[in-house]
């Protein structure tokens, strides 16, 4: 007997189906089709896809638009538009939409010229958690534009479903926060606050920097981090300006006003003046130590016993062009001139181009003769007698952790953490 197979088995039942059956499936389909299921499934899946790209997109916009407008608010060349930036925003924002077009709905803040944001209203719109307590910040919100300048969305299946649908609008939010390093990990080399007044026009007037390569690690445990290209004033072509060891006789800037506000005790505190080494740069093999602001530390101006471990980040701060991060001390103490211990107050940190150096005659010497005697104005740093640093302040704007930004120093010399809070 002929073996059944599952083939012939299929063909018998065929077989068998009435002929009145045929079509079925069209007929279901039509059903189908009559009763909105396929266009409600298509306005569901492409529909709602839609409006998920379009807020991706309106992300992406609001993510480099608040990014690009806080760096402007917290660099001092730009520091005043803060509030009148309405058309870079949009520009930026536009530049990551397919159709380039998105509008702005909203630049909010925390800083001078920003508008107060408004309570958030838990919608996909709002931007994510809460503003940061104290710290400055700025918040871009966008929205639905199209081409056409419309503010929806156009449907493709749903208005099939209600003519009355036009769209949808969506939107969303994105927070940038940004504050002063209150600790940080810096070239054990303190500059005194006079030295940085007195060179940066109490710092209004920062350096650019030319040739930067990637520095300022560390802060706050951040690495890999690196100077951002700023607005400022064009570095000096060759030199910049000398600072000398502490209490240097005659130069280095020991102007009264910068001993205003200095502590009663124990006397006599005046205002911080010239450079002097801190601990970390005979214990550390970097010259590198972590320090706060408020600390109270030991430092020392002992020119013939400069600290070795200081002379290649030195160098290689030299060679590279790269700023380096240095504490600012704003007051010290010390029973002597010259030659001696003495006690520093941190008041902060500034980014420092060194362009030249010459550090204790048991060292070897003069580094980079001609940055050091090229230089504007007086005093002149005299070659082997004096201990000097040449070079200029620039500004830093430093990516940070989010949890930096609970914990922050008062006074801004220059150097900015900035991260994304929302």
């Amino acid at each position: 007997m002929r073996r059944l197979t599952r083939r012939h088995w299929w063909d018998r039942i065929l077989a068998r189906r009435p002929s009145g059956e045929r079509g079925a499936v069209a007929v279901i389909a039509a059903a189908v089709m009559g009763g909105g299921l396929l266009f409600g499934m298509g306005a569901l899946v492409i529909d709602v896809g839609k409006l998920y790209d379009e807020r991706e997109q309106l992300q992406s916009g609001a993510d480099l638009a608040s990014w690009a407008l806080a760096k402007r608010c917290i660099t001092a060349a730009t520091r005043a538009q803060c509030g009148a930036q309405a058309a870079l925003a949009a520009t930026l924002a536009g530049s990551n939409a397919k159709d380039s077009a998105t509008n702005v709905s909203a630049i909010c803040g925390r800083f001078a010229g920003l508008s107060t944001c408004a309570a958030q209203t838990a919608k996909l719109s709002d931007c994510v958690g809460t503003p940061p307590a104290t710290a400055n910040y700025l918040q871009v919100q966008t929205s639905t534009k199209e081409a056409d300048g419309t503010t929806k969305v156009p449907p493709v299946f749903a208005n099939l479903l209600d003519s009355s649908n036009t769209g949808s609008s969506v939107g969303a939010c994105s927070r940038v926060a940004w504050g002063i390093p209150s600790t940080a990990t810096v070239l054990a080399i303190g500059i005194g606050r006079c030295e940085f007044l007195n060179m940066t026009n109490s710092g209004l007037v920062y350096n650019l920097v030319s040739g930067v390569g990637g520095l300022l690690t560390g802060v706050l445990g951040d690495t890999g981090t690196a100077v951002a290209g700023l607005l400022g004033v064009a570095p000096p072509a060759t030199g910049g300006q000398l600072v000398f060891i502490h209490d240097t006789i005659g130069k280095v800037n020991t102007s009264p006003a910068c001993s205003v506000g200095a502590p009663a005790s124990p006397p006599p505190w005046t205002g911080g003046n010239g450079f002097g080494f801190l601990d970390g740069a005979y214990s550390d093999a970097n010259c590198v130590q972590t320090v706060t602001v408020g600390d109270v530390l030991p430092a020392s101006d002992l020119g013939v016993l400069a600290p070795v471990n200081c002379l290649a980040p030195l160098q290689n701060a030299v060679t590279t062009g790269s700023p380096v991060l240095v504490p600012i001390y704003d007051y010290q103490w010390n029973p002597l001139i010259n030659l001696s211990a003495y006690t520093v107050r941190i008041a902060g940190f500034a980014a420092f181009v060194v362009r030249g150096y010459q550090l204790g005659l048991l060292n070897g010497v003069l580094k980079t003769v001609g940055s050091l005697l090229n230089v504007s104005g007086n005093p002149t740093c005299t070659v082997v007698v004096d201990y000097c640093i040449n070079g200029y302040f620039t500004q830093a704007i430093i990516p940070a952790p989010s949890v930096s930004i609970g914990s922050l120093g008062t006074t801004d010399y220059g150097v900015s953490l900035i991260t994304r809070v929302g």
